[in-house]
């Protein structure tokens, strides 16, 4: 069911329908007092959602079990049905009903999506980590924008009192240089998906995501992070699971004060570091939105764009181009930390 704002401008109510509501909401509904209820470990918070799963979610952070918010998403392991009754849309991976998605991921699992639950059903087989990585990607993404959540593909940090996210396609590097942040005393905020809102204010902000981040295996040789014993994401996949610390306060949104999109350059070419205006701005939001494809699927694109052209209008967008090598990252940290501190305005 998705939630209608009465919005306060035809802007707010456009761009972030459910999100700005949520936003100005979120203090009153958290529950502050820890000795009033012990930590559960099936309760969860991520993009300012309150989740209740039967299945352990690695790299989420838990929080107290409040099954009264409105925010709340349900995780039930069950069977999922193999096609949806008046279906208005069929594709390769799934169906689509207004209101219910399929997705099917061949030999890993079903799932059935809606606004407020996820149902799964893994596949004779199937490996719980092959599970959760498609739950917490692809599914997780599907929800957010049925639900008007803004999914960003990007990493984000927190670089003292800012925070950036790090966009680009795949293996561009955004896990990677979150990790050499993170080595030189910064903190994680969410990788690999960035989950954007709105406040009263205006103020553009992400919600905290997965605190793990996703490595190649190439970028845990170049990084000397050993791989004896870390979690690989899933079966036949060069990709690992590495733990950081979890944001102080899961469950509030942060300002976001800028976006870099990471583009590789020649060995020898210097490392550049460019605003982008305009269209080229909106271009690289839209680009780099989430499993974009599914929004157009379920009919948001429109709303997908509208995100888009507003997030480009209220945070500076850049591009960072540098040559892709290991022996650079540190330099490249460095300059992104002086550019910070030349560039963006502090909160």
């Amino acid at each position: 069911m998705r939630v209608e704002l009465i919005a306060e401008t035809a802007e707010r109510a456009a761009v972030f329908p459910f999100l700005w509501m949520r936003v100005r909401l979120w203090q009153s509904l958290r529950v502050v007092d820890a000795s009033q209820e012990a930590i559960r470990a099936l309760a969860y918070t991520i993009a300012g959602l309150h989740v209740i799963s039967e299945i352990a979610l690695s790299g989420v952070s838990p929080c107290r079990d409040d099954r009264d918010r409105f925010d709340v998403v349900t995780i039930r392991q069950t069977r999922v049905p193999h096609s949806l009754r008046d279906p208005i849309a069929t594709y390769p991976d799934g169906q689509w009903n207004g209101e219910e998605l399929i997705i099917a991921i061949p030999e890993v699992a079903r799932y059935l999506v809606s606004a407020n639950r996820i149902d799964v059903e893994p596949a004779e087989g199937a490996g719980m980590n092959d599970v959760c990585a498609f739950l917490l990607g692809t599914v997780f993404g599907a929800l957010c924008h049925l639900r008007g959540i803004f999914p960003l593909h990007a990493s984000a940090i927190g670089v003292g009192n800012q925070c950036i996210a790090f966009a680009g396609d795949s293996r561009a590097g955004k896990s990677t240089t979150a990790a050499s942040l993170i080595g030189r005393g910064h903190r994680l905020i969410s990788d690999d998906v960035t989950y954007i809102c709105q406040n009263d204010a205006g103020q553009i902000q992400i919600w905290p995501g997965t605190n793990r981040l996703r490595l190649w295996e190439s970028a845990m040789e170049g990084l000397r992070y050993a791989k004896e014993g870390a979690e690989r994401e899933r079966r036949g996949f060069d990709k690992f699971l590495v733990p950081a610390n979890p944001p102080a306060d899961a469950d509030r949104p942060l300002e976001l004060n800028a976006i870099y999109q990471l583009e590789a350059a020649a060995q020898d070419a210097p490392i550049v570091i460019e605003r982008l205006r305009g269209t080229a701005a909106v271009d690289v939001l839209l680009r780099n939105t989430f499993r974009l494809y599914i929004a157009e699927d379920v009919g948001r694109k429109r709303q997908v764009f509208a995100a888009c052209t507003h997030v480009a209008r209220k945070v500076p967008v850049f591009r960072l181009s540098r040559p892709m090598s290991f022996a650079l990252l540190d330099l490249v940290s460095k300059k992104l930390e002086e550019h910070l501190a030349r560039e963006v305005a502090v909160p």
